[in-house]
């Protein structure tokens, strides 16, 4: 991905109106390689962080996005491992904080894409839609289940922005969608009684599981 393609930006969502339509999040793109101890210090505190991975057309993880409700960072990620030590940076920073847990769709793949691919682990792990269960596991669905009729949905504009996790830099709208996909899993995480919903999800934490159970594990989301 050419640095000379990216464009940092702010996220000016449109999934869900009233009070939220006005939330404006800085974004920015860092490359792994460009990553250094301070490179995440917004992200040191305690609330919940949104993730949102972007996948090649062959299926690789080339980029994630991590957001609160003030900043979004979109981390691109090389071929081949550098010797810079961001994702080293990436995952004492974000991946395994002390304190504070992250939130995605479909966080069982993501959390093996970040461990076959990439070497990282996870720690305080949530997959959103395990807090909905018996019903599809489509974003919007859980996301009209805990928002109800409190605030407006436009929901063409959230089964667009999850229609695939695609990600081309070449496609103006592709880290658009990235973010917003992010913002989508903060936003559910903290939407009023967001919290207490989620709370009952089994943390994933694969920090502490050996390679077979992770090659294993790996195998099993590949197959379902």
């Amino acid at each position: 991905m050419s640095s000379g393609s990216r464009r940092n930006f702010t996220l000016t969502q449109n999934l869900v109106g009233g009070q939220f339509g006005s939330a404006r999040i800085p974004t920015e793109y860092l490359d792994e390689t460009d990553l250094t101890l301070s490179s995440l210090d917004i992200f040191d505190h305690a609330r919940p962080l949104g993730l949102s991975p972007g996948y090649s057309i062959k299926g690789h993880l080339v980029i994630l996005a991590i957001t609160d409700d003030q900043n979004c960072r979109l981390i691109t990620f090389r071929k081949t491992r550098s010797e810079s030590g961001g994702r080293a940076i990436l995952e004492d920073k974000i991946l395994c904080r002390a304190a504070g847990e992250l939130f995605a769709f479909d966080m069982g793949p993501l959390t093996m894409s970040l461990y076959s691919e990439l070497g990282l682990r996870v720690t305080n792990a949530v997959d959103i839609q395990s807090g909905f269960p018996g019903t599809s596991r489509k974003p919007l669905t859980s996301i009209r289940k805990l928002v109800g009729d409190s605030a407006p949905i436009m929901p063409d504009n959230v089964e667009t922005v999850f229609r695939e996790p695609v990600f081309d830099i070449s496609n103006r709208q592709h880290p658009y969608e990235l973010a917003a996909r992010a913002w989508a899993a903060y936003f559910t995480a903290t939407f009023e009684n967001g919290r207490e919903i989620l709370d009952q999800v089994p943390r994933i934490n694969t920090k502490d599981m050996s390679d077979v159970v992770m090659c294993f594990s790996h195998l099993y989301v590949r197959r379902s």
